[in-house]
């Protein structure tokens, strides 16, 4: 597999038969069809639906599609830095849970920008189960996930332990458990490792939900809560910087 075909096999898929590719890129059909076949063979697999109409991408032709752009574009970011005398500044992505960007992660990236200055760091909020998926699909370099995420292809680390709280307005401090159980429950979207606790917590006590009340954001999460919205489920330390911040 070399550069040159990958482009050709790009280019097929971008205009959407070996005809038009071939005008495209100045290039014989027929040694751009030959390029695309010998490709096929060496991979073991079809790449291309070849149609009276044009060419398509099998599903593997589609794997096959996403990872060559990549390449290519990388390719030409390398050969622009080359000739222009740029240096490649690192860049580090990261994934997090919105309540660890709150609370450890400040400090641990203060001490890592000490140590490593020049490294342009990116922290990307979301699920654990949506940014483990982002690890897992190359997006990020890796990601902070609760609740001991395992997967056979990524390497996993215990950072700390989280001691999680029932959080609800102060007008329901009173409250049993079984009423403060029944209401509203503020939580994030499906993936969110403190919401599945919190579901199976219900469901261990045979408690239906009320209702739930999605979340984009912890802010406005924990001010739903303060307001008498609803009840949720929250690491501790959360809890405190948003007291300590007067919410």
């Amino acid at each position: 597999m070399d550069l040159q075909t990958l482009r050709y096999f790009c280019a097929v898929c971008r205009e959407g038969s070996f005809l038009n590719a071939s005008k495209k890129l100045d290039y014989a059909q027929s040694n751009l069809s030959a390029r695309i076949a010998q490709l096929e063979k060496t991979l073991g697999c079809a790449l291309l639906i070849r149609r009276r109409t044009g060419a398509v991408p099998t599903k593997k032709g589609l794997v096959l599609l996403a990872y060559a752009e990549k390449i290519l574009r990388l390719v030409e970011k390398a050969e622009d830095a080359v000739r222009t005398g740029q240096t490649v500044g690192r860049h580090l992505v990261i994934g997090s849970m919105e309540s660890t960007a709150i609370t450890f992660l400040p400090a641990l990236l203060k001490t890592f920008h000490a140590v490593c200055p020049d490294t342009r760091v990116s922290v990307c909020t979301g699920t654990s189960s949506a940014t483990v998926q982002k690890v897992l699909q190359g997006e990020y370099d890796g990601s902070f996930a609760a609740g001991g995420t395992v997967h056979p292809e990524l390497a996993s680390i215990a950072i700390k332990t989280e001691k999680l709280v029932l959080v609800s307005n102060r007008t329901l401090e009173t409250a049993s458990l079984a009423d403060l159980l029944q209401q509203p429950l503020i939580v994030f979207s499906y993936g969110c490792f403190y919401r599945h606790i919190l579901e199976t917590l219900l469901a261990g006590l045979n408690i239906l939900p009320n209702s739930f009340i999605d979340m984009a954001s912890i802010g406005a999460l924990i001010s739903s809560v303060s307001a008498g919205l609803g009840i949720s489920l929250l690491p501790e330390s959360v809890v405190q910087a948003f007291s300590v911040a007067g919410m």
